[in-house]
Parts: structure tokens; C-alpha cells; sequence
């Protein structure tokens, strides 16, 4: 009712009905919404998570570009403050560099349900405009399920003879 009404107006999805709200992007297939805020993570203009500032970078920032699924997005945390990208944030910046030489960029481009191949096209078309300086790639287990599932099902149409050949 009003309530489902007011989620969809301010766009605060949670659990499930986050998945829901991917746009399709040419080459990477489903993405992120920009701007949402669900419990657990939040999304800028452009769908990634991070505390970028601009996309211009200065000489002092490091930048780490985060990719893969949904443990990588943020599914499983109970707040912002509990997921990946926020940890990293922290940990750089604060328990890693002591001396405050440098400042680090988190910038993550998980998102629910990806798979290897739109990772490797999110690192091809992001990387020139974040100039990531590291990437890391949490990812793997959607790849493996659908390619077990892909192999159940060919395995079952040969075995149960449901066509004739």
C-alpha cells in the first residue's frame, strides 16, 4: 500500500527488490540504478559505490576499482558501514596509511548476480574515466552456477530423451 508507494518514490529498495532496480548497459547487461540507498549500500550517479569526489583525479589519490557480485555489492551486510566498500575505505585510509601521504579512492562497480564477462566490459569501459591504479576482483561463484546449470541441463535433455535426434 502507502508504504510500497513511498519506496518506490524515493527509491529505497532493500533485499530482493534491489535486483530489481538493474538497468541494462550496451556490453555490460544488467547494472546498478544510480542514486539508490538501500541498507546496505548506496549508489551514486553513475550506480558504483565509493567515496570518489570527482572523477578528475588528483596527484596524491590512489584509486581501487572493486568488480564482481553480490557479496562484492554488498548483499549480506546489515548497514552501509559493514560492507566491502566501506571497510576498504576505512582500512586505507585510516589503519594502512598511517603517515597520510596518500588518499585512497574506493570505487566499486559490483553488482548483483554479474559474471566475469561484464566485469571484464565494466573494467574496459570504466577504466578510462576512474584510472583505477588497482583492481580487485571478488568474484567467481555466479560464473561457476550458471555454467554447472548450463551443463545440468544439456546433460538432461541428451539423457532423458525428451527429443528425438
Amino acid at each position: 500500500g502507502r508504504q510500497r508507494q513511498m519506496c518506490i518514490r524515493d527509491r529505497s529498495y532493500t533485499g530482493y527488490n534491489a535486483f530489481e532496480k538493474l538497468e541494462y548497459q550496451p556490453f555490460i547487461g544488467l547494472f546498478n540504478s544510480p542514486n539508490q540507498k538501500l541498507t546496505y549500500a548506496e549508489t551514486d550517479n553513475m550506480g558504483a559505490q565509493g567515496n570518489l569526489k570527482e572523477l578528475k583525479k588528483p596527484y596524491n589519490v590512489k584509486r581501487l576499482l572493486v568488480i564482481g557480485g553480490s557479496v562484492a555489492f554488498g548483499i549480506g551486510s546489515t548497514r552501509i558501514e559493514n560492507n566491502i566498500t566501506s571497510k576498504l575505505i576505512k582500512y586505507l585510509n585510516e589503519e594502512l596509511n598511517y603517515e597520510n601521504k596518500i588518499k585512497w579512492e574506493v570505487i566499486n562497480l559490483a553488482f548483483v548476480s554479474s559474471q566475469t564477462v561484464s566485469e571484464l566490459n565494466l573494467i574496459n569501459k570504466y577504466s578510462e574515466i576512474y584510472k583505477p591504479d588497482y583492481v580487485i576482483h571478488l568474484a567467481g561463484f555466479n560464473d561457476l552456477y550458471f555454467y554447472l546449470q548450463n551443463h545440468q541441463i544439456a546433460y538432461l535433455l541428451k539423457h532423458l530423451h525428451l527429443f528425438p535426434q
